[in-house]
């Protein structure tokens, strides 16, 4: 399955989506005074130092970023129309040498491994892990992003070893030694840690880890004090990761956002984003529902057409002038001091909070749509449920801990932008690890169906009288705990 991988990375060469443009803009600025980009994007600072020390080993790696920043194409507004600008000649670009290329492809193979892993955890039998990372290999398009310059290609194996070490902690940890333990918590802070500093949503992770961590320790006595230890070391090394660098970034922005006061130019890309998030409460309920048959997966768009028209959907499709965040109209910043902007914008979210909480439903489904290539994909979300309720205990505590922190940053994503599925590449690991229970549970049972059917190659009766009972094989989802 890795040369799968890594054969698949190598004939689909470089892809560069729309996003890579600012990152890589930013990058640059840093690194050279002279450049002029824009300095409200707010981005976290691990994946600009990530290309930076890339550069710096590589001059010709600097070379090719630059090439792409003239290059790629990038989205924004001609009056009232949105539309991509800027496409130029990629071709060239990918003639440039660079290591950047192999190392994206390296960290998707070590993704695949992860999720492998992954799925041995959750229920102790190769035959799981094999179908979760062929899952991932062939129905998702996960391999994309790897190969796009954006930050998602650090916070897919970031974000799924963290998951992976939390379900150690979670479930295997009260049987391993006290040193087993430190040291995945302390791996597991420095993953978290890592992934505050590359998007911020993850910054989140922190209070309601704490929580979970609290309500876990009130309901388990037995293993209160290995909670707490594990909890508190896990925290407190994600904050030492996540403190300075932060605290440093935001003075230079406070500092950047004063210069900007003088000038009377407004910092507020968050505040646009969450503007832009609020015209999805626009919708009518024939949006609503349209949203959830639109979002569902690769012939989501068309049925979702044929049941309740072009109209319908094209609020729904984001290239479209139609789709709700692209929509002319009165500007709801407009007129409004810098700093006040956010808390304009989260005014408005307070005073429509029913509708707001409604309208993240189909945003949230939207970025559950992990497995784009399938048809209907989000419907294998059905595996997961079905894992939930009818796995063995190993199976819904691991799957528990591997879905935990995703979605929180579902939640989150939901609430606050239009929640692309690529925001929320967390969700593959457990979806993929549910499915490869779900699969290999219902092979076993129709395999067992078929070795108790009278003239049946295993025969009805073949074992010997006396002879010792045989255990049961550790299904994904049989067993009495099933």
């Amino acid at each position: 399955m890795l040369g799968l991988q890594v054969r698949s990375a190598v004939e689909l060469g470089p892809q560069d989506g729309f996003d890579a443009h600012w990152y890589i803009g930013y990058t640059l600025a840093e690194r050279d005074d002279s450049r002029v980009f824009r300095t409200d994007l707010e981005i976290p600072p691990l994946y600009p130092a990530y290309l930076s020390a890339l550069m710096t080993l590589d001059p010709g790696y600097e070379r090719y970023l630059e090439c792409l920043h003239e290059n790629l194409p990038y989205w924004g507004y001609e009056g009232d129309e949105f539309k991509a600008f800027g496409a130029g000649d990629l071709a060239s670009c990918r003639r440039i040498e660079h290591p950047g290329f192999a190392l994206q492809v390296l960290l998707a193979a070590l993704s695949v491994v992860l999720v492998w892993l992954a799925g041995y955890v959750a229920s102790g039998r190769p035959a799981v892990a094999h179908v979760a990372a062929l899952t991932v290999v062939l129905l998702s398009t996960r391999l994309h992003i790897f190969l796009r310059h954006t930050p998602d290609s650090l916070v897919i194996p970031l974000f799924a070893a963290f998951q992976l070490l939390l379900a150690y902690l979670v479930f295997a940890g009260s049987g391993a030694s006290r040193g087993k333990r430190t040291a995945a918590a302390v791996v597991a802070g420095l993953f978290l840690g890592a992934l505050t500093l590359t998007r911020p949503p993850y910054e989140y992770l922190l209070p309601v880890l704490a929580g979970a961590a609290w309500s876990w320790m009130l309901r388990d006595r037995a293993r209160r004090r290995e909670v707490a230890a594990s909890s508190a070391l896990l925290l407190a090394t994600a904050l030492l990761v996540f403190a300075w660098p932060r605290v440093q970034q935001e003075r230079e922005r406070e500092r950047e956002r004063e210069r900007e006061r003088e000038v009377g130019v407004a910092a507020t890309y968050g505040a646009d984003i969450l503007a832009r998030r609020l015209n999805f409460n626009e919708m009518s309920a024939r949006h609503w529902a349209a949203a959830f048959v639109r979002w569902s997966g690769r012939y989501g768009v068309g049925l979702s057409t044929r049941l309740f028209g072009e109209d319908t959907v094209a609020a729904l499709n984001y290239h479209s002038s139609e789709y709700f965040p692209n929509r002319a109209g009165e500007d709801l910043l407009a007129g409004v001091a810098a700093g006040d902007r956010l808390g304009v914008t989260l005014g408005r979210v307070r005073a429509e909070w029913p509708r707001h909480a409604a309208v993240s439903l189909p945003l949230a489904w939207r970025g559950m749509n992990q497995l784009q290539r399938a048809p209907l994909g989000n419907l294998l979300w059905l595996a997961f449920l079905f894992v939930l309720v009818r796995g063995t205990k190993r199976n819904r505590a691991a799957l528990g801990a591997l879905s935990f922190g995703p979605f929180v940053i579902l939640a989150i994503n939901a609430l606050v932008s239009d929640n692309q599925p690529r925001l929320n590449s967390g969700l593959l690991l457990p979806l993929a690890v549910a499915t490869a229970i779900a699969a290999v549970g219902l092979a076993d049972r129709f395999s067992a169906r078929r070795a108790r059917r009278p003239g049946s190659a295993a025969g009805p009766n073949l074992t010997p009288p006396n002879a010792p009972a045989r255990a049961a094989p550790q299904s994904g989802c049989a067993g009495p705990e099933g």
